[in-house]
């Protein structure tokens, strides 16, 4: 028997049943949580799907109600491909019905998940989710044979659903898509030949050349996020070196994390010279291409017999868009959540936000390429950048030697000065004209002078 406790609130009464064997879980690893109350309170609906719902936290939405005759569609479609069809109920049933599996889900999300009355709902969702994505993410890989798919044929449509699949409280665990699609292929058909998959024409021809159905899966997972993917190299290669994908907020994480690591630092960052104060200082700001969001790198060269230094910051290009704040707030949510010492997109954002302060430092940066204003207005960007860490806790910077070497080079005397005079006396071709012509009549002035001086010194 549980313990139960009540609570009145006006005219209502809400049971709590809390079983008696209920201890903490320390050794839990949830990966899909609710956003913490005070991080979604800055902007509700940066975190609530508009479109569409996926897993337990929001379904039952009447708001989302209206795609559910279409989520229902590409399940159905789904099971009538030719590489499924050999599928039968009862070995759904069978999968579902796996009780490590059905654990490992619970387990996969933090909270309450709702169904108490009917546990097996749960998994009947998440089921009819998963067949839903997969069917749209195999058409979106052939998208030839589906230009009249009503979801990708429109493109707002297509990406309100795309960003709907980025929040962190709209996912499902990546691994029931890898286990139900590697089901799917490794299951027998009953009382027939095994499945020729050469001979399925509705089965993506790229699948043949794969040893494992999750590799292909992931394959088409990316291709369907694959605006938020800006690596030089090739999507296949990059892929080997992508950690277990949690989910697809994850994955996009991934798409913008580092490749290689930088130290650690404990504590939060000191402050740091804007964008225009370090341009100030001689610091050249240069785009840093094909490679990932967060990977930063800095330069720093010295100069025989004089005391200031040359310094270049290389950074990845940020393209700032309509739904540029969605998905970085649900990235940094996760990092709150499941990568409390490992936030590196965090640590990214408020490295920008140090950098920016008003509109002039986005103007500056866009300048140098390495932001891309899409929103129109700089001091859009700014306000944006200056907002994404509120409420956001971060016990390590990864960029703290970087922000050290900055301070470091705008507090050298020497630095400021050389540009300085290079701002004012050589920033144009017409500007250094003028300024090397008048250092000329300078010197031959002073020459004169020197001249006439010794002329009366010997007369």
């Amino acid at each position: 028997m549980g313990i139960k406790e009540a609570c009145a609130y006006e005219d209502q009464h809400i049971i709590i049943d809390i079983p008696e064997d209920l201890e903490p879980d320390l050794n839990s690893s949830c990966w899909i949580h609710r956003v913490p109350r005070k991080i979604r309170q800055l902007k509700e609906e940066a975190y609530t799907p508009q479109l569409i719902s996926v897993g337990p936290f929001h379904y039952g939405n009447p708001q989302l109600k209206s795609m559910e005759h279409h989520k229902t569609k590409y399940h159905d479609q789904f099971w009538k491909r030719d590489f499924c069809k050999h599928i039968e109920v009862d070995d759904i049933k069978d999968f579902m019905e796996d009780g490590d599996r059905r654990e490992s889900i619970r387990r996969s999300y933090a909270g309450t998940l709702g169904f108490g009355n009917d546990p097996d709902q749960l998994f009947h969702v998440i089921l009819r989710d998963a067949c839903f994505i997969f069917e749209l993410f195999l058409r979106n890989y052939e998208i030839s044979k589906y230009d009249k798919d009503y979801i990708l044929k429109t493109p707002w449509l297509r990406k309100a659903v795309e960003l709907d699949l980025i929040m962190l409280e709209n996912q499902l665990p990546f691994f029931v898509f890898t286990e139900l699609f590697d089901f799917i292929l490794l299951t027998k058909p009953q009382n027939s030949k095994e499945l020729d998959m050469n001979n399925s024409p509705p089965y993506p021809s790229q699948l043949r050349e794969e040893s494992e159905g999750h590799n292909f899966f992931l394959k088409i997972t990316c291709a369907f996020f694959i605006d938020y993917y800006s690596h030089g190299k090739l999507l296949d290669e990059e892929m080997q070196h992508f950690k277990r994908i949690k989910h697809f907020t994850d994955l996009v994480r991934q798409f913008l994390c580092p490749n290689r690591r930088y130290p650690i630092h404990a504590g939060n960052m000191s402050c740091l010279y804007t964008a225009k104060q370090l341009d100030g200082s001689g610091v050249n700001f240069v785009p840093r291409k094909d490679q990932r969001l967060a990977d930063i790198k800095i330069e720093q060269s010295t100069h025989k017999c004089m005391p200031w230094k040359s310094l270049k910051l290389e950074v990845p290009e940020f393209k700032v868009e309509d739904d540029t704040e969605c998905v970085m707030r649900n990235i940094m949510a996760l990092e709150q959540c499941v990568y409390p010492f490992e936030t590196y997109i965090c640590n990214y954002v408020s490295f920008l936000d140090q950098l920016i302060n008003t509109a002039e430092d986005v103007e500056l940066l866009v300048e140098k390429k390495v932001v891309h204003n899409l929103l129109g207005s700089n001091d859009a960007v700014a306000d944006l950048i200056n907002k994404l860490c509120d409420q956001i806790v971060e016990t390590s910077f990864c960029y703290g030697g970087i922000c050290q070497v900055l301070n470091e080079h705008y507090d050298n005397f020497w630095n400021v000065t050389k540009a300085t005079l290079k701002s004012v006396y050589f920033k144009d071709l017409w500007t250094s004209s003028s300024s090397i012509v008048a250092l000329f009549v300078l010197l031959f002035s002073v020459v004169s002078v020197i001249a006439s001086i010794k002329d009366m010194s010997s007369n």
